[in-house]
């Protein structure tokens, strides 16, 4: 159970929102969800490199990646 003053925080949904973040450090430009997850063991793809607009590595596909980062997505 959570206290009043605890966040839960929120996993980010199968669709790439504005308002979604990544957590973690940038690791590479990369255009591929594949080698984000695979070669540079990343765990979520904003889509810039601030780290917003992101999406989890595992809910996205294709050559739509942006950035990789290290850290899990939220929001």
């Amino acid at each position: 159970m959570l206290s009043n003053n605890t966040l839960s925080r929120e996993g980010c949904s199968g669709d790439r929102k504005d308002t979604a973040v990544c957590g973690g450090k940038k690791l590479a430009t990369q255009g591929s969800f594949h080698n984000c997850s695979g070669k540079t063991k990343g765990k979520c793809c904003p889509k810039n490199s601030d780290g917003s607009g992101s999406i989890d590595v595992n809910k996205g596909g294709g050559e739509k990646c942006g950035y990789c980062f290290s850290g899990t997505c939220s929001g």
